[in-house]
């Protein structure tokens, strides 16, 4: 039984965070586990599943939070017996934590980066793993390429799909979408912040309303955007068919509501919750980004459009709304893709292949 530290830079509640915690669950019986991070909305998920957690403040919230980083991970590796440390998400952990020990070997999972400075963070990501890390994973093929094009040796890196828990975890019996019986609902949850492209979803949307009666727009989450997303709804004149949410824990429930799923992200590595579509059944339409292409199948399992072209999103979006038989093909080859190809269960025995790796 082997101690295995995890690192991350917060726990919030995202695709990381539920990615690392499938991890904590698959191997929660088979090694001793431990947490440094610091808290965050997701901390009481992880302490339920008995994990050893040791807090630091956020790096870019407060000043404290490097030295209490360094005495966190010396204290955890002195007083267990660590085995192997698997970073995720945080060039500048892998950084600090091959300065303080180079014994226990290292593994960082790349969950991609966004925003105007990508370039460089993958840049960096790739100088910072070639000196520091043991093994990179990335959760797409897509991001191996782009990290090979960076210059990351090439014997460190592999790729590992993302994976969700099958059966999907529903809570409750009612639909929580508050929609007249009968309407179509196009859905889609994301951070709303510029990079998941929902002003496109929203212009797309107002395209649609024109045409097709009966029709929601439900938008699950919550970021820097929301209130310019509204006030787009509310100029769009589309403010009474668009739901704001805001954060919700029940994703699925609403997932399982949705008609068409909408990921109109303008970057994106491998979204986990893509999988929760498709894993539910849904038809996706989703821009031809990142890794959203080895997910979806044009015209198989869902529909690919180029990012930040609302015309191309409504045009897609209305394809299946007014096609029933074609809705019904793409929601039982959604299923059977995510069944296939997508379930925790893989995800943990390919990352266990990873650390007996290192291990020996």
């Amino acid at each position: 039984m082997a101690g295995i530290l995890y690192i991350i830079p917060y726990l919030s509640i995202g695709g990381t965070e539920k990615h690392l915690l499938s991890l904590v669950k698959g191997f929660n019986n088979e090694h001793r586990l431990f947490l440094l991070a610091p808290p965050g909305e997701s901390l009481d998920l992880f302490l339920a599943e008995g994990i050893s957690h040791y807090p630091f403040p956020r790096f870019e919230q407060h000043p404290s939070g490097i030295p209490a980083f360094i005495r966190g991970l010396k204290q955890i590796i002195k007083e267990h017996n660590i085995d192997l440390i698997h970073i995720h998400a945080a060039n500048e952990l892998v950084f600090l934590t091959g300065l303080l020990q180079r014994e226990k070997p290292i593994v960082f999972t790349v969950h991609g980066f966004h925003g105007a400075l990508k370039g460089w963070d993958y840049w960096v990501c790739a100088r910072v793993s070639n000196s520091f890390a043991d093994r990179v994973i990335a959760v797409a093929e897509a991001e191996e390429k782009i990290l090979l094009g960076k210059g990351i040796r090439k014997d460190l890196i592999r790729t590992i799909y993302n994976g969700i828990p099958d059966p999907l975890p529903l809570i409750g019996e009612e639909s929580p979408v508050p929609v007249s019986g009968g309407e179509k609902i196009i859905g889609t949850i994301a951070r709303l912040e510029e990079t998941k492209g929902i002003n496109y979803l929203l212009e797309a949307f107002a395209i649609l309303n024109r045409k097709i009666s009966g029709l929601s727009l439900v938008i699950v989450g919550t970021g820097s955007k929301e209130e310019e997303l509204k006030e787009q709804s509310r100029r769009l004149r589309i403010e009474d068919k668009v739901i704001f949410t805001g954060y919700r824990r029940d994703v699925h429930n609403y997932i399982n509501c949705f008609d068409v799923m909408v990921i109109p992200s303008l970057h994106e590595a491998h979204p986990l919750v893509l999988l929760e579509g498709i894993g539910h059944g849904k038809p996706v339409v989703g821009s031809a980004v990142g890794g959203i292409p080895e997910v979806i199948n044009h015209g198989e399992n869902g529909f690919l459009v180029p990012p930040a072209d609302a015309p191309k999103l409504a045009e897609n979006i209305a394809e299946l709304l007014c096609n029933p038989a074609l809705w019904q093909t793409m929601a039982a080859n959604a299923r059977r893709s995510f069944e296939q190809r997508f379930s925790t269960e893989r995800m943990v025995v390919e990352t266990g292949k990873v650390y007996e790796d290192l291990l020996r």
